[in-house]
């Protein structure tokens, strides 16, 4: 299979889990272990909007990283570091297919140039890019980007984002953190090891926007199989202080067929919602959602791209509803735009 039929089938799981249908969740509603809530999906969808709300409040940081990652670019060793990519027009899924991990040894080189560390990079106008300066402040181990609220003309100074590269003999590991008018943003942890058969990518931190926190884990493996590699990407996303939170993994498996499987997880609470999905080679989709452990509804596409939403029992299901399942799975897609324009994936293009 070769890497067009990937992305078609990674697509086809895309539109099965995105598709605003004539069906979707309805009937006289589930209730599991640990609730007595009815299943309720629009309720379930404003009440997770709060997370979507706290990934929003906090756009000012993407045109931040964006301007660091072109700088960055210009390091060799260490133009992996961020990775901001604008692909919203194809899903998110696709982005998986089409990432792998670069697979260089663990400390084989130094992520940061010797020559740049305990550097200070400013903005300069004329340049229209970041250049080395020698102003104090930076990371002994890493490197200094001053940013800007570039609202204003000229850009003034509102914060600075640090670079450490905290490595050691057993695995490459990088600390990010970003202050911006006093308040720590951003900060992560990453930790990539290489073992004899893949290598992992494993980052935890948090982002916040001074009012609300989300405190995320993620973890992205590729693993060499005896006939092609598997990719296993997850992630959770929480509310600090909330009972909200969102999980997500998504494995494909590149063998003689193509395997795709993804699992999107909500919690609130004592309450559970699960979607499930999976394809082999250019077959059928089909999947589940489950309120707290019962079946809620079933997903089937033969592939023709029009997927059926029915009840447990095979009832069709309503469109309001659908549309607020569809809200809460967007959520858990835009979580990993998120994780890929704000976080480490270190990759380049299958093809």
């Amino acid at each position: 299979m070769d890497c067009d039929q990937m992305r078609t089938g990674a697509r086809s799981l895309a539109f099965c889990l995105l598709v605003t249908g004539a069906a979707a969740c309805g009937g006289d509603g589930a209730t599991g272990p640990g609730s007595d809530d009815p299943f309720d999906p629009e309720q379930s969808s404003q009440e997770f909007g709060a997370i979507e709300e706290a990934i929003q409040a906090n756009a000012d940081l993407e045109a931040d990283l964006v301007h660091v990652s072109a700088a960055l670019e210009t390091m060799p060793t260490a133009s992996w570091i961020l990775e901001p990519s604008d692909l919203s027009a194809e899903s998110p899924l696709v982005r998986g297919v089409r990432t792998r991990p670069l697979a260089f040894g663990s400390s084989a080189q130094p992520l940061i140039p010797a020559d740049l560390l305990g550097t200070t990079f400013e903005w300069d106008e004329v340049e229209g890019a970041y250049v080395q300066t020698e102003r104090a402040g930076a990371p002994a181990a890493g490197v200094r980007f001053i940013l800007y609220d570039r609202t204003q003309s000229p850009p003034v100074e509102n914060g600075f984002l640090d670079i450490t590269d905290e490595s050691d003999p057993s695995a490459d590991r990088l600390n990010v953190h970003v202050e911006k008018d006093g308040i720590t943003r951003l900060d992560y942890d990453v930790e990539v090891t290489e073992t004899t058969s893949g290598l992992t990518v494993a980052v935890a931190g948090f982002l916040t926007d001074g009012a609300s926190r989300i405190d995320f884990e993620v973890l992205e493996a590729v693993t060499e199989t005896v006939d092609g590699f598997g990719i296993d990407v997850s992630y959770s996303m929480s509310l600090a202080g909330e009972s909200l939170g969102v999980e997500f993994d998504y494995v494909v498996d590149f063998g003689t067929t193509l395997t795709l499987e993804l699992t999107a997880t909500f919690v609130n609470g004592f309450n559970t919602l699960v979607l499930d999905l999976s394809q082999t080679g250019e077959g059928a989709i089909e999947g589940t959602v489950e309120w707290n452990g019962d079946l809620v509804m079933t997903i089937v596409d033969d592939g023709t791209g029009q997927p059926a939403f029915l009840g447990p029992e095979g009832e069709e299901l309503t469109l309001a509803e659908a549309q607020a399942l569809e809200d809460m799975f967007e959520i858990a897609l835009e979580g990993l735009d998120f994780l890929a324009a704000y976080l480490v994936f270190l990759g380049g293009s299958v093809a």
